[in-house]
């Protein structure tokens, strides 16, 4: 069994004239496990804190603006995937007709 676990949490960022809040943030945990040694099942999980989104603010002199956004297509969401390792007389059989490189060409 594997697991793998990423997330990136930036709850500001500021420029010149403006300052945006992020709401959320890019999260995602994976995990494999090998049922035998020809079948596996993989899981993932995508944006586990949250909707991403933000709300900006500009102001330059007389110049004020206000800007919000949630991104709805990134939120929770969850796949399954089953993966089949190749091993054994088929894999075998399968390398053996791959092309191999020496020194006087190819060859089967």
């Amino acid at each position: 069994m594997s697991w793998n676990l990423y997330g990136n949490y930036r709850p500001f960022s500021y420029g010149v004239n403006n300052k945006r809040k992020h709401y959320g943030s890019e999260s995602e945990l994976t995990v494999t496990w090998r049922v035998n040694k020809h079948l596996g099942i993989t899981g993932n999980m995508r944006y586990l804190l949250g909707t991403l989104g933000y709300d900006s603010t500009t102001h330059e002199g007389t110049y004020y603006n206000f800007s919000s956004g949630r991104m709805k297509d990134r939120s929770f969401c969850f796949s399954l995937g089953f993966n089949y390792y190749m091993q054994g007389k088929n894999f075998k059989y399968r390398n053996k007709k791959s092309l191999q490189s020496t020194e006087q060409g190819i060859k089967l």
